[in-house]
């Protein structure tokens, strides 16, 4: 395997664990949410609520969280777009697989191999 290629593995090992791990976070929150919300159904005070679905800490966890999947998205997508371009595949081609513009696609080629357009 290519060290392009052996890196967007691991990229992508890495965004399923942030899959994994967003996904038991939202999980968490929603909990909270609810907590809020039957707060806010019983005619307690809007702080009162916030402090029962712990406003605060869920906001930061879940923005965290949220933050480290665009991280480890970015990461994967550039990696394998790298191994994509060591296996040959034109800027047409990432375009087409990705579903993006071919200037966007040209951008991220550029990006991972600066100065190699490829067709």
């Amino acid at each position: 395997m290519t060290d392009s290629r052996n890196q967007a593995v691991l990229d992508l090992e890495r965004l399923v664990a942030a899959v994994d791990e967003l996904q038991g976070g939202l999980k968490a929150a929603k909990a909270h949410y609810q907590k809020a919300l039957r707060s806010l159904r019983r005619g307690d005070p809007v702080q009162s609520a916030l402090a029962v679905g712990a406003s605060a800490s869920t906001r930061e966890t879940t923005t965290a969280m949220l933050e480290q999947f665009e991280r480890e998205r970015l990461a994967s997508r550039m990696s394998l777009i790298a191994a994509g371009v060591d296996e040959g595949m034109s800027i047409n081609t990432v375009s087409k697989a990705w579903g993006i513009s071919r200037q966007l696609a040209s951008r991220y080629v550029n990006r991972v191999r600066p100065g190699e357009e490829t067709g």
